[in-house]
């Protein structure tokens, strides 16, 4: 007799049990409690952790009354005190399973068949200006489903569990109550010059004037994320009391929570907890502190009765807003289903389940903010643990304390990126983390300090605040050096380099770049003396590497640290701009790239916009993401040119679960298909099918130093052709072959005299004009606008006109001597332009 639904899903249970620590899968009926940490079937439904996520399972003979009965799932909660469904995968089992006579039976099958599977959930979107909840679905189209193993299903569903409307519940709290904390230590500051001393301690900034307002909401995720963590903890610990407990005993003030952080702290959550301290401890106004403490209680409560649980990315989507938020360090923010797709075609194939696999396993972020990449990245590796049968957990104090690395100079990057990591396995303890802040700026005896740049000096440890545990003794003091340790790491040391680097760049204009000027991490503070200090040290460190390049300053540097500290065979992970692809100043990374490493993976978007081209968030630069492995000596010996492949996705993935999906798709496809070459006729690139639509294509590139001309192209028969073109060759799709007459093809600067970059005619401080309209007879006519609507012909008119700054007439008029008629546009874009090149009415 053929088994019914319900039974089968005991055996799923079984199988999906044996696949993930931690997991309690189980059949059961509505109504019955659930634990938070498990994975429990319910009839034809399963819920996982907090989120509650149903699975409504059906054999593929039945999918009728499967796609009716799946939204039905959205809104309810299995029990009264459980928070609400706003997730649900829709699961069609293959006939054959219907054939098992057994459990037993079915468990053996299971491994075997592949599963369909659409992913519903709940969204908020805002309609003629009133908030509404919408069901959407992955993928969209009713008829279409992920394909995968029970091996895929286990990670589609550990990607699954953090609603987004729960996420923009939280981040709405978190940001009210950010903006009151700002507000009241804002005016305890302004009437003690002490308080004001020991938060500019804490942060490692002077402050001058008001530019200190947006950097005070850098103290609040650090003490907000401890109290959070401090209740969950105190669930399933007895001897630790949550903050409701502390007030009944009178205990809820800044000397109660700092001495029971401390109890923590020996418990083994150092990093977390040392900042949090440190935050606290120069919190020691009486006003400020019963104002800020009762606000803490208030936050925390509503942030766990949302139901956002330590093992879900708390501090990753709801915490990094508010530690990014600074002026004097601007940031850029790696959302999660970025992280997750490079972290996930970044992770490389071992026998993870072996313990000198998985603890030989080094991997670091030099600039790791929130600790999205890392997280991701540590993430997937215990996973793939978990999937070939290890137990990840018992390796986590072993890798948080020699094998995982994460450095910032922003402050409250170290206790939110050992938050995130902790989360992976939050109940195991450690006693210390490779997770600190760098110093940047210039100390005392002159001694210069530029965070992860540091690393390029052989002779000097990186000095890192927050590493080791507080010392009770000296809290009151809040002396940051206290918690100063060194922070060794040795070159050709990691398995893997992941980031996305800083975007500071030095120069505004790699043509000439003696009129530029440089620009670090800028404070209001520093004087023209520090900064030629810093200057100084950044030059003297970066000389040597053949990477950089002065254009772009932070990011090439990166680049080399990166390199510097990868093994052979290491690979190398980064989000970078476009332009390290396209631009000749990024000549030398392009180089170095195609020197010393292969199977290089680049991932692009060829979106409408700037914002659907960047995997960040906070840039208005196109993005692209880039995976490489380092080559060992024998392969840089007998090298020889070869191949990366580029990706060209027509959007990015909507969230983790695609993300996932297409990594995975990406790789089988490198791995198991013939790959469509640039150099090919007009013929196409190899396409990624997903859903039954194609959402990208793959092209093989030569690697050498020359500028990759084809990325965010979504028809790669119209790169192919460009390239033919490149080389002189006529050849139009749909031919066989090209037309015999070639045509000679030559760069612009070999025959006409380049103009200046935009930066250098206005826009900045640097630049020699001011802009405003252009009168009828401008004196220094321009053509600086974009607009598809009315610029239909060659012809131009001027738009703009610019006004000399004082001091600048020499700068200016270098620049009027290269006025041209003959117009190029640069950063190209669909939805502004309609041109590529004009010709103007006068000399502009």
């Amino acid at each position: 007799m053929a088994l019914s639904v319900s039974v089968f899903n005991s055996a799923l249970a079984n199988v999906l049990n044996r696949m993930r620590v931690g997991w309690d899968a189980r059949t059961g009926t509505v109504g019955d409690p659930y634990e938070s940490n498990a994975l429990q079937i319910v009839g034809q439904e399963t819920s996982v952790g907090r989120a509650t996520i149903f699975i409504e399972n059906e054999f593929e003979t039945a999918l009728t009354r499967a796609r009716k009965t799946t939204r039905n799932h959205l809104g309810r909660s299995t029990v009264s005190v459980a928070p609400t469904a706003r997730q649900v995968i829709e699961l069609i089992t293959p006939k054959e399973c219907e054939n098992c006579r057994t459990v037993e039976e079915a468990e053996v099958l299971i491994p075997t068949v592949t599963f369909k599977y659409g992913f519903f959930q709940n969204q908020l979107q805002t309609v003629e200006n009133m908030p509404q909840n919408t069901i959407e679905r992955t993928p969209s189209e009713p008829g279409n489903f992920f394909h995968g193993s029970v091996f895929s299903l286990a990670n589609f569903l550990a990607d699954s569990g953090l609603s987004p409307l729960i996420v923009q519940e939280a981040n709405k709290t978190l940001d009210h109550e950010r903006q009151a904390f700002r507000n009241t230590l804002r005016t305890a500051i302004r009437t003690s010059e002490r308080l004001e001393d020991q938060v500019a301690d804490l942060l490692m900034h002077a402050f001058s004037g008001e530019d200190f307002t947006k950097d005070l909401g850098l103290a609040l995720p650090v003490i907000v994320n401890a109290a959070f963590l401090q209740q969950r903890i105190s669930a399933d610990s007895p001897t630790i009391p949550n903050l409701f407990q502390m007030r009944e005993r009178g205990k809820l003030n800044r000397a109660g929570l700092i001495d029971q952080w401390q109890s923590i702290q020996k418990a083994g959550f150092g990093p977390i907890f040392t900042a949090g301290i440190s935050a606290m401890a120069a919190l020691d106004d009486p006003s400020t502190e019963m104002k800020f403490i009762e606000r803490l209680l208030q936050t925390t409560q509503q942030l766990i009765e949302l139901g956002i649980d330590v093992r879900h990315d708390l501090t990753k989507v709801v915490f990094q807003r508010a530690a990014t938020d600074c002026p004097n360090f601007p940031s850029i923010f790696t959302p999660p289903k970025s992280a997750c797709l490079l972290a996930h075609l970044a992770v490389p194939s071992r026998d993870w389940h072996k313990e000198d696999d998985y603890r030989s396993f080094r991997f670091a972020d030099f600039a790791c903010g929130t600790g999205s990449l890392i997280h991701g990245v540590y993430k997937h590796l215990a996973y793939l643990c978990e999937l070939q049968g290890g137990d990840a957990a018992e390796h986590h104090a072993y890798m948080m304390e020699h094998n995982i690395t994460a450095t910032d100079v922003v402050p409250s990057a170290a206790p939110l990126t050992a938050t995130l990591l902790s989360s992976v396995h939050p109940y195991e303890t450690f006693t210390d983390a490779r997770v600190g802040v760098l110093k940047h700026g210039v100390f005392k005896k002159d001694q210069v300090a530029l965070g992860s740049l540091d690393l390029l000096d052989q002779n000097r440890p990186l000095e890192a605040l927050f590493l080791k545990p507080h010392d009770a003794s000296k809290t009151e003091t809040n002396d940051s050096a206290n918690h100063l340790n060194k922070l060794r790491i040795a070159p050709a040391s990691q398995d893997l380099v992941i980031m996305n680097p800083p975007r500071i760049r030095l120069m505004p204009d790699q043509i000439q770049a003696a009129h530029g000027s440089w620009r670090p991490f800028a404070r209001p503070s520093d004087t023209p003396v520090t900064k030629k200090q810093i200057r100084f040290r950044e030059t003297q460190l970066t000389k040597n590497l053949d990477c950089y390049n002065g254009y772009q300053a932070m990011p090439s540097a990166f680049c080399g640290i990166a390199d510097r500290m990868l093994k052979q065979n290491g690979t190398f992970a980064f989000i970078l701009p476009t332009s390290a692809f396209e631009s000749s100043s990024w000549h030398g990374f392009r180089k170095m790239i195609a020197d010393k490493y292969k199977n290089v993976l680049v991932v692009g978007i060829a979106g409408r916009c700037l914002a659907d081209c960047a995997w960040s968030e906070g840039t208005n630069h196109t993005e692209i993401l880039i995976v490489a492995r380092k080559k060992n000596a024998d392969e840089l010996k007998h090298s020889s040119q070869s191949h990366g492949v580029l990706v060209n996705l027509r959007t990015k993935p909507s969230n983790k679960l695609l993300a996932a999906d297409y990594a995975t798709k990406i790789r089988r496809t490198i791995n198991h298909m013939n790959i469509r070459s640039i150099q090919d006729g007009p013929l196409g690139g190899t396409p990624i099918e997903f859903g039954g639509k194609t959402v990208g294509e793959l092209v093989s590139v030569p690697m050498t130093a020359e500028p990759w001309q084809n990325i965010g192209i979504q028809e790669t028969s119209v790169a192919q052709f460009a390239h033919q073109l490149g080389q002189g060759v006529v050849w139009f799709p749909r031919m066989k072959k090209p037309l015999t007459q070639n045509l000679p093809i030559r760069p612009v600067g070999e025959f006409a005299t380049l103009g200046f970059a935009a930066n250098n005619i206005a826009n900045n401080q640097t630049a020699a004009f001011q802009r405003i309209e252009a009168t009828e007879t401008p004196d220094f006519p321009m053509v600086w606008r974009n607009n598809s609507d009315t610029q239909k012909s060659l012809l131009l008119r001027p738009d703009q006109e610019g006004r000399i700054k004082p001091n600048k007439d020499d700068l200016a008029y270098h620049i009027w001597d290269r006025r041209s008629r003959s117009l190029i546009a640069t950063e190209v874009s669909y939805s502004s332009q309609s041109l590529i090149t004009g010709y103007a009415t006068e000399p502009v």
